[in-house]
């Protein structure tokens, strides 16, 4: 990635917006990018307040007062200060390029608007345990299911959580996604897991087995493999809700923007890096016959796990 591409960073006061720069920064210093943080005026609020009817309530002190432009504006000023002095000395420890602008109308489009010309939009989104029911809000999911580049969301404080955990389909393909992993395995515990849902080419995944065994070695980061037999939906986000990731890595997979696949990613709770560089050309996920599911073994090597896991 070259210095005129830069990574976009969607922030606002909340430690979710912060754990996304934080990992902006890491992804910018890897890669040689600019960091540009914008701060969304919401529109939607501002319509909100206007009505005569709303009131601001204090969640600490339950109490509420009458929420009007004036004091709309305030807070705006004081977080969009707030925003921009984050990534100016996140940027400024790292010696990496920024710009930070200020921006009103519709988060979701505004962001899908800039991100256009980025490498990849960084943001936070509420966690799990936010609210009763609660899950991707109102500008994560329109971004999970419309952007077409790659996206990070941030769930909580942290952006890099162990175990740090890596879907691929294919070894080709993600060849560039799992490297991005490995690099981001230095920071993370030296340690990656890599969930493997097998495709139709015989000796591809002892390509990729390979692979991660050289690779390894060179970044000193130790790897566990799990080829989950059927690749289907159902098998990949059972094996996922068990095994509990910490970071998760996506590929663009069928699946990633059907609402029942993202309703259950959202109840893992975990950071999420959707991988899908607007450049690629993706193809499906290949469908495997009965015959070609109906394995189970287990092998191990002086470098990694490898484990082959069957959903019966």
């Amino acid at each position: 990635m070259s210095p005129e591409r830069c990574l976009l960073v969607a922030l606002d006061t909340s430690a979710q917006s912060l754990a996304a720069l934080e990992m902006g920064v890491e992804l910018a210093s890897m890669g040689g990018c600019s960091l540009k943080g914008v701060y969304i005026e919401e529109k939607k609020l501002q319509d909100a307040c206007l009505s005569s009817i709303s009131r601001e309530v204090e969640l600490a002190t339950t109490s509420n007062r009458s929420f009007d432009m004036e004091r709309l504006a305030s807070i705006h000023r004081a977080q969009a200060a707030h925003a921009r002095q984050a990534i100016e000395m996140a940027s400024e420890r790292r010696r990496i390029d920024w710009e930070f602008e200020v921006r009103h109308g519709v988060a979701s489009e505004v962001i899908q608007e800039l991100g256009k010309v980025s490498e990849m939009v960084l943001m936070g989104s509420r966690s799990m345990n936010w609210g009763q029911g609660s899950g991707f809000g109102s500008t994560a999911l329109p971004m999970i299911t419309r952007y077409p580049g790659s996206l990070f969301l941030a769930r909580k404080s942290k952006s890099l959580t162990f175990p740090l955990t890596v879907v691929c389909c294919g070894f080709e393909a993600n060849q560039v996604m799992l490297k991005l992993a490995f690099d981001l395995g230095q920071l993370c515990h030296h340690y990656v897991h890599v969930v493997y849902l097998p495709t139709k080419k015989a000796d591809d995944e002892a390509a990729l087995r390979h692979w991660l065994t050289q690779i390894s070695e060179d970044k000193g980061v130790i790897f566990r493999m799990y080829v989950v037999e059927s690749a289907t939906r159902m098998h990949l986000l059972g094996f996922l809700e068990s095994f509990k990731p910490g970071t998760l890595i996506f590929p663009e997979l069928n699946w990633c923007r059907q609402k029942r696949f993202i309703e259950a990613v959202q109840r893992l709770d975990c950071p999420i890096l959707f991988y899908r560089p607007a450049a690629a050309v993706l193809s499906p996920t290949p469908v495997m016959t009965d015959g070609e599911l109906n394995r189970k073994m287990l092998r191990t090597d002086s470098t990694g796990i490898y484990e082959r896991s069957k959903q019966r």
